[in-house]
This record gives structure tokens, C-alpha cells and sequence, in this order.
């Protein structure tokens, strides 16, 4: 799987000014009594041109971290580009920053009232009952049904190009589960793996970190969406063969609250890794379908208090079907006969949702391999 990682394409061209040169109008005028991160973001998410580092003098390798560190953790900054140049003064310290944009600032603002609009489109997917864990694999599901992987030559890496095209890169994904992940109030990161060429994401559910990788989680080979990186913890994810990976503010995912557990045994997979497709939320109960076409549940709200649990539907009665309490959490189990009809025709819902998103994702596959127009990379190597 090619996946671009920013730290690979950083590239700081050095402008040597002794002293710093008069940027005129275009001297970066914010509050510098931010700390220095929130200063630069600031100014980048204001487009400006230059940013006068003053009162926030660095060296070029802490000037790198920074902008390295805000471009990965900051979904916001879709239109800066990973090359950055610089001016600093006679004793080495940066005291200017040039960065270069995809866009114009006008073509900014119109792309952020897309994404806003896009956001909140998204959030009336959100149900009050929903826990943390039912959010994630809400925003999990979401973009593995929505989007396909960047075919080659054509690869997108950030939000907006990802949003706008229905493909992204590693880098694309996990900067889409970010932004959607606190627009409904989640701590989410994203983590890369230089060695891997490869980016994921850390999220915190009930105050524990755990990782999500939905690209890997997206069949390539079928376009089929599977859940076996899903709520994962560092050894778990280990022993799928992943390394080299760090995340900015260093988290280690150490909890197995969502892994399989046999006669005790810790198995370190997960317990969604036989759930194929998205799935139905129906209240503090999600409906599944493994991969055997079996109906499951799953279950992650506050009311299991054992975490994550998948249960298998019981037999079907001598009729062929599912009742409700084979199925459904006790607490919203409903005994009409309306409710009755409805659990037995998910099973078939969920088949039907299943096909369909795999014939859709196997459809954008075929049609982003067509040439474009314009076939412009986001981003300048």
C-alpha cells in the first residue's frame, strides 16, 4: 500500500537575510502572546504569505518539527503544502517563515464552507446515544463506505481533495477521521510509520487510547470493508507486522478491551475482525452481518460495562426467523409485531447494503483509473 507520509516531503529552502527583511503589509500581525505552535497555526489558517518569528525565535529543526507536526495533526490545513522556506538571522535562529499554498485565499474560504457543510451533513448520522466507541466505528464505517484508496498516479492526501474526488491516500483517511472525530468531541490523532510508508489513527475511547486503521481495514482487492484494525492495541497491531510508528503526543494503546479472549487466553485480534460491511445502529446495539452472512450484534455503549461484545444470532425459530431477543439489547427490545418484522428483514438489509457498497467501491476504483483533465498532484514533492 503507497501511502505519503509529510515528514518524507518537508523541504525548507533557506532564504539568508542578516538582518531579517521588512515583509511590509504582509508581517504577520496575530497575538504573539500564543505560545509559538497556536501562533504558526494561526497565521496559517489566516493564508498569510510570512510569518514573522520575532518573538518566536527556533532553530531550522524545530521550525521542521513544528510545521511537520501542525501539517499532520491539523485537517484544517488542507491547502498548505509540505515545502516551507525560510529566513534566519546571523547567529542561525529562524526568524521568518514562507509557506506555499494550494489555493488561493478565496478559493480557501469556499472550500471550508464545503467542508463545513459536509461536516455537518455527517453529524446528523450521530445519534444521543451513541458512546465513544459507537462514534468511532460510526466515523470507521463512514469512510470506508464513502471512499476508495488513491489508485496510482492519482493519489490524493489531504481532506478536501479526498472529499471532492471520493479517493485518498493513508494520509487522506486518517486526516478525514480526525476532522470527524472532533467534530463530535473525540481526542483522535493520527500515527505514521516512516518504515511503513503508512498512516492510521489513535482514539480515545473511555479514557484509553486504541488504534484504528481504516485503509487496511478497505479491502483493495474486492472493495469489501472489514473491521480487523479496529479498536486494536499496540501489541494487537504488532502482530499484524506493523512498526516504526509514532504518534505527537506519544500515546501507547495498552488496553484489550476489544480483543478476542479464548479460555482466558489473550488471542490479540479483534473482536470485530469477522464483521464485514457497515452496520445498522438501532440504539446501544449495533447490527452486523460476519462473514459467514450470520447475523451479529455488537455492542460498545455504556450500558456493557464488559466493553465490546459480539454475539451471534441465535437459531432461527422453526419458521426461519430471528425474534427480537435473539438480537437485540434487553433494554430496547420491543415486542410489536411491527418490531418483529423489522429484525427479520435486517438480515437481508445488511446483505443488500453489503453488495452494494462493495459494487460501489469496486465501481470508483474502475472510474478513478480513467485519465483526467487536470491530473495535478495536490501537493509539490
Amino acid at each position: 500500500m503507497k501511502c505519503r507520509i509529510l515528514s518524507f516531503f518537508i523541504c525548507l529552502t533557506v532564504i539568508f537575510n542578516w538582518p531579517l527583511p521588512c515583509f511590509g503589509d504582509d508581517t504577520m500581525t496575530v497575538d504573539t502572546s500564543f505560545d509559538t505552535k497556536a501562533y504558526v497555526l494561526h497565521a496559517l489558517e489566516a493564508v498569510r504569505d510570512s510569518i514573522s518569528l520575532t518573538d518566536h525565535p527556533m532553530t531550522s529543526k524545530e521550525a521542521v518539527r513544528l510545521y511537520q507536526e501542525l501539517l499532520e495533526t491539523q485537517p484544517q490545513l488542507f491547502y498548505v503544502k509540505p515545502t516551507i522556506s525560510y529566513a534566519f538571522d546571523s547567529q542561525g535562529f529562524v526568524t521568518a517563515l514562507y509557506p506555499a499554498y494550494t489555493m488561493s485565499p478565496e478559493a480557501v474560504l469556499t472550500a471550508r464552507r464545503e467542508i463545513k457543510t459536509y461536516i455537518d451533513t455527517f453529524l446528523l448520522k450521530r445519534d444521543e446515544s451513541m458512546s465513544e466507541g459507537d462514534l468511532a466505528l460510526l466515523i470507521h464505517d463512514h469512510l470506508a463506505a464513502s471512499y476508495t484508496y488513491s489508485p496510482q498516479g492519482l493519489e490524493n492526501y489531504d481532506i478536501y481533495t479526498m472529499m471532492t474526488d471520493g479517493h485518498g491516500v493513508c494520509q487522506a483517511f486518517s486526516l478525514m477521521y480526525v476532522l470527524l472525530g472532533r467534530s463530535m468531541d473525540l481526542e483522535v490523532d493520527m500515527v505514521t510509520s516512516l518504515p511503513m510508508d503508512h498512516a492510521w489513527n489513535h482514539v480515545k475511547i473511555d479514557g484509553v487510547y486504541y488504534h484504528v486503521d481504516v485503509t487496511r481495514d478497505l479491502s483493495q482487492e474486492n472493495g469489501l470493508l472489514t473491521h480487523g484494525r479496529f479498536l486494536l492495541s499496540d501489541l494487537a497491531l504488532e502482530r499484524l507486522g506493523y512498526h516504526g510508528y509514532t504518534c505527537h503526543d506519544g500515546h501507547s494503546c495498552i488496553d484489550h478491551g476489544y480483543e478476542i479472549s479464548l479460555d482466558g487466553e489473550l488471542q490479540y485480534e479483534s473482536v470485530f475482525s469477522s464483521v464485514v460491511g457497515s452496520s445498522l445502529y438501532l440504539g446501544v446495539t449495533w447490527l452486523s452481518l460476519d462473514q459467514n452472512g450470520t447475523l451479529v450484534t455488537l455492542r460498545l455503549g455504556e450500558l456493557d460495562k464488559t466493553k465490546a461484545r459480539l454475539t451471534e444470532g441465535a437459531d432461527p425459530d422453526e419458521d426461519g426467523s430471528l425474534s427480537l431477543s435473539d438480537v437485540l439489547h434487553p433494554n430496547i427490545q420491543n415486542a410489536s409485531s411491527e418490531a418483529l418484522v423489522i429484525v427479520n428483514t435486517l438480515r437481508q438489509a445488511l446483505v443488500e447494503q453489503a453488495l452494494v457498497e462493495q459494487a460501489i467501491n469496486v465501481q470508483r476504483d474502475q472510474e478513478s483509473l480513467l485519465p483526467k483533465s487536470t491530473p495535478t498532484p495536490p501537493f509539490e514533492a
